[in-house]
């Protein structure tokens, strides 16, 4: 960003959801969603915790929706609205750093780090694809099944 100020305010909304995204993986995010949205807070609050306890779980948005008393349009559009992703995308990107924590830390091979977190076959081809690849940039999720199940992603599911 130093080299072309001039990108700055085009890159300043990227950035700073992406230091949210950051800090809703820490156990500072009931702090940081309550600062940014008083009325969605506990749905994000809620559904966080959730999904990075039990992320080989499968789950489905009516099952979150259900568990954190919301309908699942509320649950999507507050946690989209607080973080810029989807619950979904969320929880891609939390299997898959947890997948390559695993790889550098226990020199684990993809397909070892990945049965752990749920990920499976999915998520091994998305860490072998060079970073922007055409499945992560489509939407493919590691681990999405048929019918709106997260077994990595709510992959089907737009509401």
């Amino acid at each position: 960003m130093l080299d072309t100020p001039e990108d700055i305010l085009m890159l300043i909304p990227l950035v700073s959801r992406e230091v949210v995204l950051r800090l809703l993986q820490t156990e500072h995010a009931p702090r940081i969603t309550a600062a940014l949205d008083r009325t969605g807070a506990s749905v994000v609050v809620g559904v966080t915790p959730l999904l990075n306890g039990r992320m080989a779980e499968g789950w489905s948005m009516e099952q979150l929706a259900r568990k954190l008393r919301v309908s699942e349009s509320t649950l999507f559009a507050r946690f989209e609205a607080a973080t810029g992703i989807t619950p979904a995308q969320y929880l891609k990107r939390t299997r898959l750093g947890e997948t390559r924590r695993r790889m550098v830390l226990h020199g684990d091979t993809a397909a070892q780090a990945a049965a752990p977190g749920g990920g499976g076959p999915e998520c091994v081809a998305l860490l072998q694809e060079p970073p922007g690849g055409a499945q992560e940039t489509a939407g493919g999720g590691c681990g999405g099944g048929a019918g709106g199940s997260l077994h990595c992603a709510f992959s089907n599911w737009r509401g």
